[in-house]
């Protein structure tokens, strides 16, 4: 995933579940995980539905058994920068978390 659609699922999470203090900055990286989990998931049971003998060359782990681990590590480590770089923007702009700016400001600001 990308830091924009990290940047996007943390703004979803406040609009729609609105929690409080740094419950936002968790809640990102918890959803990417569980996310890739399911994905990996998915991947597996399709090899194993499709083609059970050859199911590893489909999952193309290139012969490495934590390949979903991997991958699952990587997104997290993806989307804890995410959210530190969202923090940090946050602070530098005295922006609390889940703040969101007035209609009319914003209606101002967007002609």
């Amino acid at each position: 995933m990308s830091l924009n659609t990290i940047c996007w699922i943390d703004k979803l999470i406040i609009r729609l579940m609105k929690p409080s203090g740094s419950w936002a900055y968790y809640l990102a990286p918890a959803l990417v995980l569980g996310s890739g989990a399911f994905y990996e998931l998915i991947e597996m049971w399709t090899a194993f539905i499709v083609a059970p003998e050859i199911g590893t060359l489909f999952l193309g782990t290139q012969g490495d058994p934590w390949d979903a681990q991997h991958d699952m590590a990587v997104a997290l480590y993806g989307s804890i920068i995410a959210m530190i770089v969202t923090a940090a923007v946050n602070v530098v702009t005295n922006k609390p978390v889940g703040a969101r700016q007035p209609a009319e400001q914003r209606r101002t600001e967007a002609h």
